[in-house]
This record gives C-alpha cells, structure tokens and sequence, in this order.
C-alpha cells in the first residue's frame, strides 16, 4: 500500500507575502547612423541615411579613447540600416568603448574628418547613448563617361586651349572646361575656382572660399563650364559631383583625388586674397559711370560704362550650401548702350570690411563686394552681333564713403559662346575694365541688410 505524503505548509500568521517583482535587467545602448555624404565634404544637412555598412564595436580595454592593439578583436558587427543608416548596439554594461565605421571598397570616410572611430564612455547602466554619426561618400562618379576633356584659357597672354589645367592656369584667367557626355549617360560635374588667403595646398587646406562656381547634370552630347580666376592664391578643379568647401582638412579624404572624381586642377597666385573681415550680413545698391582706360577691354579708351546695382551679401556661398537669391540686380551698359550685360543670378559673392577703402562707411559692417554671376549680353564685339547670349560678370565693388567720388567699379563680362555655334566653349572677354575705375558721376552705398529679408532660394550645386 502506497504511503500518501501530505505536503506541509508554512505557516503564514501574522506576515505578509510579496508578489515577486518583474526586475528590468541593467543594459546599456550605443545608437547612430552611417549617412551617405552627397557633396563629400564631412558631415552636413545634405546627408542622407546609407545602408549596408558595417559599424564594428570594441572594449576600449586600456581606456585611451583610440582603437590600437590592445583592445583586441570587436565584441559585436552590424550592419547599417537601408534607408536611415541606423545601428544600435544593445545589452552592454558600464565601460568604455569604441565605434568603427568600416566603409566598403566604394566609399570613403568623410566624418569623422581624422579618425574611423568613436569613443563611447557608457557611465549609466540603463542609459542610451544615441547620435553617434558617420559620414562616408559613395564613389560613383565614373570618369569614363567623359570624353574630350579640354580646356580653354583665356587671358592677358591670348586664348589657349589645352588638355590639362595644371601649369597652365593664371591669377585672372577665364577658364572653360569643354567635354563630352557618352551616349546613354548622365553626368553631374563641376567647374570650380577658389581664392585664399594663403597657397590653397597643405597644411593651408580649409582656409580657401568659392570664388565662382558652374555646375549641372548633363546627358549625352557636347557641354562646357566656364569660371573666373581670382587675382590672387587659387585653386581651380574640375571634378564630378559637387563642390568642397573648405576642402580638407590635411590628412582627411575631404579631397577630391581620394574622393576619386578629380579630372584636373591647377593651384596657383602670388599674392594673398587680402580683403579683411568676411561678412554676410550686408547690402550695396548704387551705380555711376566710369570711363575705360588705355587697354581696357569693350571699346577705345575713354568710352563709358554705366551701370546700377542691388546687391546682397546673404548667401552662403563660404560652406558651399546653396546660394541664396535674394533679388540681386545689376545692369552695365556700354558703348553708348549699345552693348548691354542683366545679370539674371549669382554664383559665388564675398562681402569684406577691408583696409583698402580708406573712408568706409560707419553704418554698413562691409565696404567692399566681389561676386561673380550669370547673365545676358547683348550688342556687337570684334564684328560679331550678339542677342541675349549666355555670358559671366566677375565684379568688385567699393563703397569709400560719401559723396562716392571715391567709389571704384572694376567689372569683366565674358561671352561663353564666342562663336555662336550653340556650344558655349569658346569664352570672349567683351569687357573688362582692367582693374577699379573711380566713380565720375554716381555713388555706391554699402548698408545694413534689410530685415526681414524675403529669399527666393535657388540651388546652383554647391
């Protein structure tokens, strides 16, 4: 016969049992994104979330917030979200750490600019520590689609066309970049010069600025860029996608050669682009006559220019972000009006307080405008008749005080297709003043700008 066992039960007098409690385990996070860096210029508001990449994770075992020998293999691997670029890292304790962005064949790293790693000090054990980007550009320019990559330069020692920028650019030179588009293909790529105040080459990288700029996608066929050379430290690229500023800096791939899109460049100057204090919060309005002198470009010596402007230094040209139009005007008339430039939009300006005007004025934080733009002229040069064709202004403008007879114009128009065969790689200067020409009847008037300012925002590729 089976004994029947009779559980026993605690007695439970005069206590009070608990349920017991569901306890959250102790686990920290590391969260981020790898973003695809569009322009190639470091992290910016123009990046967008790329997938497929791999973010390794690591003990920073000697605790010294650098990746080396000592922290051994990573403790865990993920691979960045389509879409968003996201990784999270979840289930870690209290420590420090180091995050790796390991970018594929085709993609470099652009952010951080010196270093492929983050280091993450996990002091709560329940915290989450978000935001930790990278930034990678993705190689996908291939230079094979171009063909008959030439370059024509025109300058004060005549027009040339060669097959390389490098030594053969000046301080001052009009510069086209001609070439072909295979067919079946679409292009984005860009003509770009910039100024600095010391030789644009390393360790100086990151202290140069757009000085003008051409950009566009184009398909299959015939196309041209054309840009202005400041007259003084350049550098001029020609290279797909879009523009760097700054490049560098030295040591980074924020370089168009790494990036893998630089089809040439030339870097030259002698003399640094001076011009004081960078501001972008000013205006210029005014306009004048100015007589050309002995050399110049546009008619005999002694004919007179007119012209009249509304001008404003509230872009963003210095970062490369997009330019802001914000209802730029200028008119130059010439010839007795029979030649005739309408600046129809900007593509690069500068705004300075500068120590070359010696009477500024007290009210104005600038003194001083440089831009160059795109435009329409029209009327006769060397014979030829021109009606409403595509031309570029490079311009510097100065406001010495009052009453203006102080005042300097120094502008340059050039034709983009000379000889009106509907390519525009054949540059003719039609004006040029060859240097700053004080104001015989008008006045320039440098102010404030006006708030609130209405923009119409436009992009141009920066």
């Amino acid at each position: 016969m089976k004994r029947q066992i009779t559980p026993r039960h605690r007695s439970t007098a005069g206590c009070t049992i608990e349920p017991l409690e569901l306890r959250r385990l102790l686990a920290a996070t590391i969260s981020g994104a790898v973003l695809r860096d569009i322009s190639g210029n470091g992290l910016s508001g123009d990046d967008t979330g790329l997938g497929g990449v791999t973010v390794k994770l690591f003990k920073d075992l000697n605790a010294n917030g650098k990746l080396d020998a000592t922290d051994g293999a990573s403790i865990a691997s993920k691979v960045s979200a389509a879409g968003t670029g996201a990784f999270s890292f979840t289930g870690l304790s209290t420590g420090k750490y180091i995050v790796q962005d390991v970018p594929s064949s085709g993609q470099v790293r652009t952010w951080p600019y010196l270093t492929s790693t983050i280091a993450v000090n996990v002091t709560n054990a329940n915290g989450t520590y978000a935001n930790k980007k990278f930034a990678n550009y993705v190689k996908d320019f291939n230079p094979a689609d171009l063909t008959n990559i030439s370059y024509t330069i025109v300058g004060s020692g005549g027009t040339k066309t060669v097959t390389s920028l490098q030594g053969n650019v000046k301080e001052g030179d009009v510069v086209t970049a001609n070439f072909t588009v295979k067919a079946g293909k679409s292009v984005e790529v860009t003509l770009v010069s910039y100024m600095g105040d010391q030789p644009i080459v390393p360790p100086n990288l990151g202290n140069q600025e757009i000085f003008d700029i051409q950009t566009g996608t184009f398909g299959p066929g015939q196309h041209s860029l054309t840009v202005v050379i400041a007259d003084c430290y350049f550098q001029v690229d020609f290279v797909g996608g879009k523009a760097i500023v700054p490049l560098g800096p030295t040591g980074s791939n924020i370089l168009y050669g790494v990036q893998g899109r630089l089809l040439s460049f030339a870097v030259g100057g002698d003399n640094p682009c001076e011009h004081g204090e960078h501001g972008d919060e000013g205006r210029m309005t005014g306009g004048g006559s100015v007589f050309l002198k002995a050399g110049g470009i546009g008619g005999p010596a002694g004919s007179r220019i007119t012209h009249g402007f509304q001008l404003h230094c509230a872009q963003n040209s210095k970062t490369g972000g997009p330019i802001q139009d914000v209802n730029n005007r200028l008119e130059i008339n010439w010839n007795s009006n029979k030649s005739k430039f309408h600046l129809e939009n900007l593509s690069a300006v500068q705004c300075f307080e500068t120590e070359l005007v010696q009477s500024p004025p007290k009210s104005s934080p600038i003194d001083t405008l440089i831009l160059t733009g795109n435009g329409r002229f029209s009327g006769k040069f060397n014979n030829v008749d021109y009606d409403k064709v595509a031309a570029r202004v490079e311009a510097t403008l100065t406001d010495a005080g009052e009453p203006g007879t102080s005042d300097t114009s120094d502008y340059r128009v050039i034709v983009l297709d000379g000889n009106k065969d509907g390519v525009a790689n054949d540059p003719v200067v039609v004006l040029d003043t060859k240097g700053a020409l004080v104001l015989d009847k008008g006045n320039h008037q440098a102010h404030l700008e006006i708030t609130p300012l209405v923009r119409n925002i436009t992009t141009v590729g920066l």
